[in-house]
């Protein structure tokens, strides 16, 4: 008899591991993508807020057109002086004179002469003056000084109030302290006029120097030849003249006198020889006017006339530097014609040999 066998027993076996892996890069894929869907829309909204300022076109504002401002002296008049080298302009309507070798009277000017320059309105004068150094004020009360530049000069500008004219004025006196040759501007003027006076003196402008050539005149054939070869010049004189020299050393100074042969005491003419400018007033600070021996430039101060003033006697300077050493050419003429052009001929005819 057969025996019933017991069930058999099934052995649990355990789960086989589970492969992950995939999930895994699943998830990381995803995350993946949000992060590109993310930036794609960030790129995509921030591109729809930039695409108005790129395509938009910019209109420009018109900027408004400045007023050129009216130039007041464009059409006036321009006056220019070689001789003392100066320029400006000055209104139509204006009167212009020059005046040479004027007598300026005391206790203004203390009776020195002086070369100016004058430009007159109806009712005011503005003036340039050169030719002599003097230090005085104007004729009213003192307002104001002031230190100015005029044509890059230093300059000090005085305005006074002056109530003893019909109407009460204005007076302006400059001064150039610090410049030589001697420039002095003064103006008179109702106060109304200021503006016009300032722009007047708003064109004042130096400039470079021409001296005069004086014209060489033939030596007449009655002249004769001095030759003085110690000092290196020669100098013609009419055959009925004659010179000497004299030195003085104590005062580094020769003096050739040249006189009538018939007059002996009589020495209208003469030169001086110095080693210095000592003794000869402002002359080296004076405006060059006059040529010597055709390119030494000179001062030339002739005396008054007659009829603007009695002196003892009439006599013409020329005042010049040559080799270090300073030369005076004096002609006691009297305003006689004959030893007026006598002087005249003589100093054209000085030469340097050295």
């Amino acid at each position: 008899m057969e025996q019933d066998m017991p069930p058999a027993v099934s052995t649990p076996q355990p789960d086989a591991p589970k492969n992950n892996s995939g999930i895994f890069i699943g998830i990381l894929v995803f995350i993946l993508g949000i992060i590109v869907g993310l930036a794609l829309g960030k790129t995509t909204f921030l591109s729809t807020l930039r695409i108005p300022y790129l395509t938009a076109t910019l209109t420009p504002t018109p900027l408004p057109t400045p007023t050129p401002t009216p130039n007041p002296t464009a059409d006036w008049k321009i006056y220019q002086n070689t001789q003392y080298g100066f320029s400006l302009q000055y209104p139509e309507g204006w009167s212009v004179q020059e005046e040479h070798n004027k007598i300026m009277q005391a206790p203004y000017y203390g009776s020195k002469t002086s070369d100016s320059v004058n430009f007159t309105m109806d009712n005011g004068y503005l003036k340039i003056i050169t030719g002599v150094t003097f230090e005085s004020s104007g004729v009213g009360a003192l307002l104001k000084t002031e230190q100015t530049i005029i044509s890059g000069k230093n300059a000090v500008k005085e305005t006074y109030t002056v109530s003893n004219q019909r109407v009460p004025m204005t007076e302006i006196i400059i001064k150039f302290p610090d410049f030589t040759p001697f420039y002095r501007i003064e103006a008179l003027f109702p106060p109304a006029d200021a503006s016009i006076i300032n722009q007047i003196l708003s064109t004042f402008t130096f400039i470079e120097q021409s001296p005069t050539v004086s014209p060489t005149p033939a030596v007449p054939a009655n002249w004769i030849l001095h030759t003085f070869n110690t000092y290196g010049l020669t100098v013609y004189t009419p055959d009925d003249w004659q010179s000497s020299v004299t030195d003085y050393p104590q005062d580094s100074t020769s003096l050739i006198r040249f006189w009538k042969k018939s007059s002996p005491t009589i020495v209208p003419i003469q030169l001086d020889i110095k080693s210095n400018w000592d003794n000869t007033g402002n002359a080296q600070t004076q405006p060059k006017n006059f040529m010597v021996d055709g390119s030494i430039p000179a001062y030339r101060m002739d005396p008054p006339t007659k009829t603007q003033q009695t002196l003892d006697r009439y006599q013409t300077n020329v005042y010049f530097e040559h080799n270090s050493k300073v030369y005076v050419f004096e002609c006691v003429h009297n305003w006689t014609p004959d030893y007026v052009t006598t002087c005249n001929t003589m100093l054209s005819t000085l030469q340097f040999t050295q």
